[in-house]
């Protein structure tokens, strides 16, 4: 690389400067750039001025830093010191090949100490003379027809390397970035360096050059309008520009609200089409545009809308086959790209990949029962053994298996047997069985088989091996000896009106009990065969069809009652097989995969589901919705009708059709149970409840139309506070102090609770309402009392409990049937329960509230309560149609509803309630009983939704994808914790 030696380094040569980028993983220079000076001294400085210049952002001297020396350097020993330093820093190392290079020992010094110090994985060359030709027998370089490589590499790659041919820019004189050629090529070697596939490197080098004449288009306006504002000097001139800034800025925003809705369009159609993953990516980036609720109220959906739990793209090639340790917590991936891909499943949200990829044509893997063995089986017959003791560096465990000189075909499945001392192997060639006992010295114990066999499984107490043929047929082997399998049975094929499968059988499952055997065939179809006498299989029921083409694979859960398929439809079918003679299909198939899907298998535990395709991705499903709200233990029985939280959260009082007002403990959320004895005191049902804020003081509403006062400080031993005042809605004042109740004559009366909870009536009633009251509320400051009636809604302003006054009226439009109210926590927006729909009113000033929006709309019969959250954002709604809806009501001029209703009253949702603390949704029905619900799912998903769309999709948007779908926006990046 000197003079005179023909070699020469790669590089910038000088010192760096704080507008140049960091080239990636904190290193000064993103490649360092060795060549020899007599060949390539002019192709050399082309190479590295396209390299930084690819992808360059307009403030920016260069993308990156390529390190080369282009001085006449003498060759001295305190040279080499300065080039230690350069390679260490560097990336990338790019070695331009020719025979010249080859014979510079300044170039095999470079090269040589690159592989000492790092990774041959780092190591790009680009062909500019002489030849490059692999053997692939040797599995290096091919000595004899190689003549441009420096001898230290023969021996340094695992596999056959990329490279470029530079062959023809040499030949250019005058070489350009922007020659389609010299700009494919060095976008080859471009792309590993920004850590980027070519394509989206190609479409930031686009977008950055567009960035750039914007930029220049919007330069030369400004200076044009300034010199207008210069020669004119005028202030409407500069009133006019400051009119056309805010022009510009509203133009803006109209096209980013244009944009992401395009985007949710986009995203709709997708889901449509049967892709989630890409409709979420799509939601994301509208999210990354604009954060709204509208554009997070469409990437809740999406999340809701799919039980994929997360997908995995690292580094995985097409996925061939699958296995899952015994606990859980391991994954391995087979694929037909020569590596197997290991990955920790202890958190299924973010699975973590484990190592480096183990190498060689992997068609089968499969896991010993204690985990501690993984072994794989690919081409040529070839089966190794892996020790799993140390899963980021599995240890090969001997040389591969030796299988007969006639096993040169495929491995194309491979299973332990329960005690995991046997191995049994099948492909092309049949079927052979190891003893591994000892894992370092397998003993090859017997070939039962002799035609292709596609798949195999032990059934669970390991007895008998099940051998799916490519003659369309399984074979039953008894294993007791697996040193001599004995034939059991086998199932018919399916012609002349048999009942078997017409396509070779590529997947065979049993049932945890051993009783059931579940095949899957090209047929397209899966069967179920009852197999409890082993020499006479009996084929349960019809086929299970759905599957439009191959079944590649199929799995039971551990309980034996859930089946799922797979297929080269790309799809995922689960079915209930409760009744082995009558399986049922469970809902649409899964969709999320966009080829075939090759391979599945379940979790331990049956929660989670994991499938991998021809995609190159592995999906996991999750079986419990945990998206949404779930039943908290049993109901609350007891003829009940009404329910209220105490402030304190643990603590949930019932109004009763048996006169009665009971006192529960829900601490434990899942084993509420009663406190005290009933409270007694009401003629007829208790059909409303409330707590005062402290939690000290309680009043309950009848059908009777008495109110009662509790004083609740033991809640063991409630106290009857006066006696019984007429009035039957009741709703307390926020500092407690205040209680309205309700009246038959169409009025309300406010009470003053200070003297120890005795209830003393305050002032005159409130009047000039048109209609019975039904529902009532104070807003959080105490200053605003809403009463609703079955035609109106009237505001009064009680800041002077004595005289209260009556201010706007909300009834613009007339309303119907009001039956419920509810103010935010921020009391700036009032939720009205209005016939079946609910609407918001911003009543921020009171004297003229304005409606919000669109009415809510999704129940089918009468509204009958509203509840807020609050955290402001969250809104229950209930009603006669025996469903709650949640709503996001974060932009209250846009609420999005929140998953499907929740469902299992049996009757009219007759009151919602939140707990303090938003966790629990009370649900009191007209059938007696009040349903508790889990909000925990719905929480996580609003709090982690980028974090879960991000797991769903596998990763966001490409920049090449971003710009061929919204090009005027900045690319974003999405999925970056990822």
């Amino acid at each position: 690389m000197w003079p005179g030696a023909e070699g020469n380094l790669a590089t910038s040569g000088n010192t760096s400067d704080s507008s140049d980028p960091a080239p990636g993983r904190g290193r000064r220079y993103a490649a360092f750039l060795s060549y020899s000076r007599a060949v390539d001294g002019k192709l050399a400085p082309a190479v590295q001025e396209a390299l930084q210049q690819m992808a360059k952002p307009w403030y920016r001297p260069r993308a990156l830093r390529v390190f080369r020396d282009d001085a006449s350097l003498a060759a001295n020993p305190g040279l080499w010191h300065s080039i230690e330093a350069a390679l260490d820093d560097s990336e990338f190392f790019i070695l331009l090949a020719s025979p010249q290079a080859a014979a510079s020992p300044w170039v095999s010094r470079e090269v040589e100490y690159w592989l000492a110090h790092r990774s041959s994985e780092r190591l790009l060359i680009a062909l500019t003379d002489g030849a490059i030709e692999w053997d692939d027998r040797a599995g290096d370089f091919s000595r004899e027809k190689t003549t441009c490589l420096p001898s230290v590499l023969y021996g340094a790659f695992a596999t056959e390397p990329r490279w470029i041919d530079l062959r023809e820019a040499r030949r250019v004189e005058q070489l350009s970035s922007r020659m389609p050629y010299f700009r494919d090529r060095m976008a080859d070697l471009a792309a590993p360096l920004h850590h980027l596939p070519k394509d989206d490197l190609f479409a930031a080098d686009i977008q950055q050059h567009r960035r750039t004449q914007r930029l220049i288009r919007a330069t030369v306006a400004i200076l044009a309008g300034l010199t207008v504002l210069l020669g004119v000097a005028s202030v409407e001139a500069v009133n006019n520009t400051k009119a056309a800034i805010k022009q510009q800025r509203v133009a803006e925003e109209q096209r980013r609200i244009a944009t992401v809705r395009q985007l949710a369009a986009l995203g709709d159609a997708a889901d449509a089409l049967g892709n989630p993953r890409r409709a979420a990516m799509l939601g994301l980036a509208a999210v990354a545009i604009s954060n709204n609720s509208e554009t997070k109220a469409n990437l809740i959906r999406v999340v809701e809308g799919t039980t994929i739990n997360s997908t995995l793209i690292d580094r995985i090639g097409s996925v061939a086959s699958m296995a899952i340790t015994s606990d859980g917590r391991t994954l391995a991936t087979g694929s037909f790209d020569e590596e197997v891909v290991l990955w920790d499943l202890s958190d299924r949200d973010h699975p973590v990949r484990l190592g480096s990829p183990l190498t060689g044509a992997v068609e089968a893997v499969a896991f010993s029962p204690d985990g501690r063995t993984l072994a794989t089986g690919g081409l040529k017959g070839e089966v190794v053994l892996w020790d799993m003791s140390d899963r980021d560096r599995p240890a090969r465990l001997g040389s591969r298996l030796a299988t007969p000189a006639s096993w040169t075909g495929l491995v194309q499945a491979v299973a332990f047997a329960p005690d995991g001392r046997t191995l049994a192997i099948g492909g092309i060639n049949g079927t052979l069985v190891w003893d591994v006992s000892d894992r370092a010295r397998p003993v090859r114990v017997s070939a039962p088989e002799s035609g292709a066999v596609d798949s195999l499984a032990f059934s669970p107490d390991g007895h008998t091996l099940a051998t799916g043929r490519g003659l369309f047929t399984v074979v039953l082997w008894e294993m007791t000896d697996p040193s001599r399998p004995v034939r059991l049975g086998e199932t018919p094929e399916g012609y002349q009106g048999r009942a078997g499968h017409a396509g070779a059988v590529v997947s065979v499952a049993f049932t945890p009990d051993g009783r059931t055997l579940a095949t899957g065939s090209r047929d397209k179809t899966v069967m179920l065969w009852d197999v409890s006498d082993r020499s006479r299989p009996v084929r349960l029921g019809e086929p299970l069809t759905g599957h439009t083409d191959r079944v590649e694979s199929v799995a039971f859960a551990p309980g034996g009652r859930l089946l799922a398929t797979v297929s080269q439809d790309k799809t995922v079918i689960l079915w209930d097989t409760s009744d082995r003679s009558h399986a049922v299909r469970l809902g649409e198939p899964l969709i999320g995969h966009t080829d075939w899907v090759e391979s599945v298998a379940f979790t331990p535990d049956g929660r989670t589901l994991v499938t991998g395709g021809r995609d190159k991705t592995v999906i996991l499903w999750d079986l419990s919705d945990r998206s949404r709200p779930v039943r908290l233990g049993e109901p609350l029985t007891g003829a009940m009708r009404a329910a209220a939280f105490a402030p304190d959260g643990r603590t949930l009082v019932t109004g009763s059709e048996d006169f009665t007002v009971k006192v529960w403990d829900v601490s434990d959320r899942n084993r509420p149970f009663l406190v005290g004895e009933p409270l007694t005191g009401h003629p007829d049902w208790v059909d409303s409840v409330a707590f005062a804020p402290d939690g000290r003081t309680m009043a309950t509403g009848g059908v009777d139309k008495t109110v009662i006062v509790w004083n609740m400080s033991d809640r063991r031993w409630p106290l009857r506070l006066g006696e019984p005042t007429s009035g039957s809605s009741l709703s307390f004042a926020p500092d407690g102090r205040t209680l309205a109740i309700n009246r038959l004559d169409r009025t309300v009366m406010l009470w003053d609770l200070s003297e120890h909870g005795w209830p003393v009536r305050l002032g005159k009633p409130l009047t000039g309402h048109s209609a019975p009251v039904e529902a009532m509320a104070f807003a959080p400051d105490g200053r605003t009392l809403a009463v609703g009636g079955t035609n109106n809604i009237v505001l009064w302003d009680v800041s002077n409990r004595d005289r209260p006054v009556r201010l706007g009226d909300p009834s613009i439009d007339g309303l119907e049937l009001v039956r419920s109210l509810a103010f935010s926590p921020d009391g700036r927006t009032l939720a009205v329960g209005h016939v079946n729909d609910v609407i918001l009113w911003d009543v921020s000033n009171r004297d003229r509230p304005a409606r919000l929006g669109e009415p809510l709309t999704g129940h089918t019969d009468w509204i009958e309560s509203v509840a807020f959250a609050l955290d402001e954002h969250l809104l229950a709604t209930s009603s006669r149609d025996k469903t709650v809806i949640l709503w996001d009501v974060s932009d209250h001029n846009q609420p999005v509803r929140l998953g499907e209703p929740l469902t299992g009253h049996p009757d009219w949702v007759e009151s919602v309630a939140f707990a303090p603390d938003g966790r629990t949704l009370a649900a009191s029905s007209k059938t007696k009983t009040v349903i508790l619900w889990d909000l925990d799912p719905i929480r996580n998903l609003r709090s982690n939704l980028i974090k879960r769309a991000c797991a769903i999709a596998g990763r966001g948007l490409t920049l090449s994808e971003w710009i061929a779908t919204i090009p005027d926006e900045p690319f974003q990046e999405t999925c970056s914790t990822r």
